[in-house]
C-alpha cells in the first residue's frame, strides 16, 4: 500500500485526491498539509480520508513517511517544496506548471537523481480519451507522416480570475495562459511529434486589465525534418475550444477525432477519399484506453513505477521540455525574433532573475484576495476529454 500526502488543499487537490481513491486498493492518503488548515480539515470531512493535517508542510514532511507526496501549491512554490520533499526521501507528483524558470526545473531533476526519488509532473492529457488514442495512431504509423500540426489551447477566464493575489505576476505565477494553460496541449505537441527546432512568436493581453501576464499567444513552430507547427491559446474565447489537428501525407487526424483524407481529381482539385477515412476510423476505434484516465492514470504508472513495475510515467524532463518551450515562445515575443531551441544555460530566459525583468507588464496588478468561496475548478475544459 503506498502512502500519500498531499501539500496545498486548494481547488486542484480534490481531483488529485478523487484519483487517489480512484484506486484506493494501492494507495491511501495518510497527510494533508496547507497554511489555511481549515481548507485541508475540509477536504479530510469530505472525502472521509482520517489523514492527519497539518498547517505547515515541512513539519508534515519532518513527521510523517510518505511514499509520494502530491503538491498542489501556487507555482512560486513548487521548486523549493519539491527539493524538501525529494530531500525527505518521498517521491512527487507535481502539479503543472514545473516550476518558474528551466533553473529550477533543472534543481529539481537533480534533487530527484541524487535522492534515487522518482519525479512526475502532471500531463493527463497523456491518460485522456482522444488524447491517448491519438498518440497511439500516429505511433502505429498508419495515420502517416506528419507534415503539419496545429493546437488550439482556447480557454475563458473572466477578470476575476486574476483577483488570486498569486495569479497575473510574472513573478509569482511565471507566465500567463501559454504557461498555465496552454502547457498541457504543449505537452502533447513534445509528446506527437518532438521538440520543434525553432519558434517565432507573439503575445499580447486584450482583456484582462488585473494581469501582469499575457492572456493571448500565437507561437508558429518550425522542425528540422520539415515538420511546421502553429499554437494558439488565450483566455477570451467564448465557449472554449481546445483540440490539435495534424495534418499528415495520407489524411488529417486530431482531437477531437474527425478524420478526414482528400484525394486529387484529375485537375488537382479534392474529392474525398471516405475508404481511407473508414480505415481511420477502424484502426482508431481498435485502440482500447487504459482501465484509468486522466490524473488516476498518471498516478497509476507513477505507482508502478515506485513498486520498480514497468512504467511510462511523465518524467521531470519531459515536463523541462514543455517548459522550456514556453520559455522560448516567450524569450520570441519578447525580443520579436525567431528562437533556436534549446536555450542555453547563459541565456536571461534560463533563470527567473534574468527572465522577469524582461517580460512586459501589460496591466498594474490589483487583485489580492487569497482564494475564492467557490473551489470548483473544472480540469480539462472540453467534451472530448473524457472517453469511455
Amino acid at each position: 500500500m503506498i502512502k500519500v500526502a498531499i501539500i496545498g488543499a486548494g481547488a486542484i487537490s480534490a481531483t488529485h485526491i478523487e484519483a487517489y481513491l480512484a484506486q484506493s486498493e494501492s494507495c491511501k492518503i495518510i497527510a494533508i498539509s496547507d497554511v489555511y488548515v481549515e481548507r485541508a480539515e475540509a477536504l479530510n470531512e469530505r472525502y472521509g480520508l482520517n489523514a492527519k493535517i497539518y498547517d505547515d508542510a515541512d513539519t508534515m514532511l519532518k513527521e510523517i513517511k510518505a511514499d509520494l507526496v502530491s503538491i498542489c501549491t501556487p507555482p512560486a512554490s513548487h521548486a523549493s517544496l519539491t527539493t524538501k520533499a525529494l530531500k525527505a526521501e518521498n517521491n512527487v507528483l507535481l502539479e503543472k506548471p514545473m516550476a518558474t524558470s528551466l533553473a529550477e526545473c533543472d534543481d529539481m531533476i537533480a534533487t530527484a537523481k541524487e535522492n534515487g526519488k522518482i519525479l512526475s509532473v502532471v500531463s493527463q492529457y497523456r491518460y485522456t480519451g482522444q488524447y491517448y488514442k491519438l498518440k497511439q495512431l500516429l505511433k502505429s504509423g498508419v495515420s502517416g507522416k506528419p507534415l503539419y500540426i496545429s493546437i488550439d489551447a482556447l480557454f475563458y477566464r473572466g477578470t476575476e480570475y486574476y483577483d488570486l493575489d498569486w495569479r497575473g505576476r510574472w513573478s509569482t505565477e511565471g507566465g500567463g495562459c501559454t504557461l498555465i494553460h496552454a502547457i498541457h496541449f504543449i505537452d502533447q505537441l513534445i509528446w506527437l511529434c518532438g521538440m520543434p527546432n525553432y519558434v517565432y512568436a507573439y503575445i499580447d493581453n486584450l482583456a484582462h486589465e488585473n494581469s501582469e501576464v499575457e492572456d493571448f499567444a500565437e507561437a508558429m513552430l518550425r522542425y528540422d525534418n520539415g515538420l511546421l507547427g502553429c499554437l494558439t491559446c488565450s483566455l477570451l474565447h467564448h465557449g472554449e475550444h481546445q483540440g490539435i489537428e495534424i495534418q499528415t501525407d495520407k489524411g488529417a487526424i486530431g482531437v477531437p477525432f474527425n478524420p478526414r483524407v482528400s484525394k486529387a481529381m484529375e485537375n488537382g482539385f479534392p474529392m474525398e477519399d471516405l475508404k481511407s477515412v473508414e480505415k481511420l476510423k477502424a484502426a482508431y476505434d481498435s485502440i482500447s484506453l487504459p482501465p484509468l484516465q486522466g490524473h488516476a492514470g498518471q498516478i497509476a504508472d507513477v505507482i508502478k513505477a515506485i513498486k520498480g513495475q514497468e512504467s511510462t510515467y511523465v518524467t521531470g524532463e519531459e515536463a523541462r521540455a514543455a517548459f522550456e518551450l514556453v520559455q522560448a515562445i516567450y524569450k520570441s515575443a519578447t525580443t520579436r525574433s525567431e528562437v533556436s531551441l534549446p536555450l542555453m544555460y547563459s541565456d536571461d530566459f534560463y533563470r527567473k532573475e534574468t527572465m522577469v525583468p524582461r517580460m512586459p507588464v501589460f496591466n498594474t496588478k490589483t487583485g489580492n484576495l487569497k482564494g475564492f468561496t467557490t473551489g470548483a475548478i473544472k480540469v480539462g475544459g472540453s467534451e472530448y476529454i473524457e472517453e469511455k
